[in-house]
């Protein structure tokens, strides 16, 4: 077995991270296909936290195939003592070909009284907002900008390493550690990530907000909402991107959501309906203890439907019942309204649940 370890540094806000580094081991496994039972583990790389800054890497790999259960061993004496493991897509792939190893050589695997976190699973809820091809490692480091050395896909590992067992070369064993290398190290970087899953847990401050006029593009004077936010950790990589007519801007650390204000007539529909008649000239529904008084060739039983009164004024989105009361433009229309008043505005926690809300619907 060859092992090799080296030192880096990264700088990661620990505080932003759901778990503490100190008490996790980043991993990746190297295999010769997909499949634990007819395929074989050649290699193990983990990295660990050192202190401020500082991280280990660790790299076991099997010179031949009779090291398996020796790197397997040696990887399961180092994850001792830590309570997260975190990888790439390891709940799909690596955790279940090293708990099917384990059972082959008959070893404990203390992986699974551990929690695991997968930064793949992490990274596909951002999928609609960063609107990359796939989510491999490979195409989210390219997203964040994040380099690497290596060229070669695990897939073209598997012959390298064949090569490399046959012939023992040192530029094979280099192109082995080197792929694994930068898959690790890769996770630390990706650790980014977490900024944009803090952001949409409401850690931020609101900013500046207004009501701003504009023509559109029908040449009719419209209003929008303008919203400032303040992520509480920077963003790494900038976003620019609409939904429901909703534009969204994320820049370092600032945030710019772009609103559409709904002016005119929208209807208020009352729960409760069998309790209401609907007056058909009037176009609304009044309760039964007040329609007492219309004559009954005037009134009809209300349905859930015609159960409404309408009001007039400006009104913005939301798309679930976030602020109350909420508006419709019809009975079936899945968006709703709330007056953009100024008892909304005034009251910040309001605008932030909303502003909250409105983020949370562009990765849904």
């Amino acid at each position: 077995m060859k092992v090799i370890r080296k030192t880096f540094s990264q700088n990661i806000p620990m505080d932003m991270l759901p778990f503490p580094l100190d008490k996790s081991i980043f991993f990746d496994i190297e295999t010769t296909g997909f499949t634990a039972r007819t395929s074989f583990l050649y290699m193990i790389g983990l990295v660990r936290f050192l202190q401020e800054n500082q991280f280990e890497t660790i790299q076991f790999l099997a010179e031949d195939k009779s090291e398996e259960p020796v790197i397997l061993y040696s990887f399961l004496q180092e994850i001792k003592g830590k309570n997260y493991l975190v990888s790439f897509n390891g709940n799909g792939f690596d955790l279940p070909f090293l708990r099917s190893k384990c059972q082959t050589y008959q070893l404990i695997f203390p992986a699974d009284a551990l929690e695991s976190i997968d930064l793949y699973k992490e990274a596909c809820r951002f999928q609609p907002l960063f609107q990359t091809e796939n989510m491999k490692q490979k195409t989210l480091e390219m997203f964040f900008g994040i380099h690497r050395d290596d060229t070669y896909s695990g897939g073209e590992l598997i012959s390298i390493y064949e090569e490399y067992v046959r012939q023992k070369k040192e530029y094979l064993e280099e192109i082995l550690f080197l792929h694994n290398y930068d898959d690790i190290c890769g996770m630390i970087s990706l650790l980014q990530i977490y900024s944009y899953s803090s952001l949409f847990k409401g850690n931020f401050s609101s900013g500046k907000y207004s009501i701003q006029e504009y023509r559109g593009f029908d040449g009719l004077p419209k209003k929008e909402l303008l919203c400032t936010l303040h992520p509480d950790y920077a963003i790494p990589q900038n976003i620019s991107i609409p939904k429901n007519s909703i534009y969204l801007s994320l820049h370092e650390d600032t945030g710019t959501l772009r609103i559409p204000v709904y002016q005119g007539e929208l209807k208020f529909y009352y729960p409760d309906y069998k309790n209401y008649y609907y007056l058909p000239k009037e176009d609304c529904a009044i309760h039964k203890s007040v329609a007492f008084y219309v004559d009954k060739e005037f009134r009809t039983q209300a349905k859930a439907s015609t159960c409404y009164i309408k009001k007039s004024g400006c009104f913005l989105p939301e798309f679930d019942h976030v602020i109350t009361p909420c508006y419709k433009k019809d009975y079936h229309e899945k968006t709703s309204y709330f007056k953009a008043d100024e008892t909304f505005f005034d009251d910040k926690e309001k605008l932030k649940l909303y502003i909250s809300h409105i983020l949370s619907t562009f990765i849904k």
